[in-house]
Formats: structure tokens, C-alpha cells, sequence
């Protein structure tokens, strides 16, 4: 885990909910640490909110529980909670492809976070009106 916080406090508290829930399920930080491959010490400053987390722990944290990457990353007004085990969405999935894209062209991962959603939809409605 980045001693930098390379992700946006929204983003990192929405990860950090899911980690929490998955330390009760892992049994302890111990286990969750081996099962991220991130030492306990880094999880536990990552729950305490001392550090942020690398995006590669937050798409691990992600795996684990069953979140798709892009709703832990949603930022958007009226961002949907995060449930573990939720079902990914087409829309998540197309969110998912536009944030790829986003990072690809150089854009930052909040804008790309930001703005997935937006695209997510435009590609929801364009695909209903061909439909």
C-alpha cells in the first residue's frame, strides 16, 4: 500500500468501508493483510485513515468482496452505497470501460472516476435507442 494517498478521500472511504467488512468476514486485519498481499500494518493505517490506499489495493479490496472497481471509484452526486457481493450492473461495467478509457488518453483518476458515470449513462441511452 502507497504511504501517499493516490486516490480521492471519497474514494478511500468508500474502500474502506468494504475493508472493514471484509476484515469481519477474514477474521482479523491479519488475514484480510495476507489476503490483499499488503503487510497488517498498512491495512490498519489504511482503516484508521492515517494513509490512503494504491489503486492496485483498492481494486484487491474490490475482488475480494465482489464490488466491481468502478462503484467503489463512483464519486458522482448521489453515489449508490457500497454493498459487498452487489451485482455489477451493465452500467457499472460501462462506467468500468469509460474510466479505463479515461486513464488510457492520461486523464487522472478522479476525473475518470468523476465522469465514468456520465458516460456510463450516455452509452446506456444510445444503446436503448437503438434498441
Amino acid at each position: 500500500m502507497a504511504r501517499t494517498q493516490t486516490l480521492s478521500d471519497v474514494m478511500n472511504d468508500r474502500a474502506r468501508a468494504v475493508a472493514r467488512d471484509l476484515v469481519k468476514r477474514h477474521g482479523s486485519q491479519v488475514a484480510l493483510a495476507a489476503a490483499l498481499g499488503i503487510k497488517q500494518g498498512a491495512l490498519s493505517q489504511f482503516l484508521t485513515g492515517q494513509v490512503g490506499a494504491s489503486l492496485q489495493t483498492i481494486t484487491a479490496i474490490g475482488s475480494l468482496a465482489g464490488v466491481p472497481l468502478s462503484t467503489l471509484l463512483d464519486t458522482s452526486p448521489g453515489a449508490a452505497p457500497v454493498l459487498a457481493d452487489a451485482p455489477e450492473s451493465l452500467r457499472d461495467r460501462f462506467a468500468m470501460a469509460a474510466m479505463t478509457g479515461f486513464m488510457a488518453a492520461g486523464k487522472s483518476i478522479d476525473h475518470s472516476a468523476a465522469t465514468a458515470y456520465t458516460a456510463a449513462d450516455a452509452m446506456l441511452a444510445a444503446r436503448k435507442a437503438v434498441a
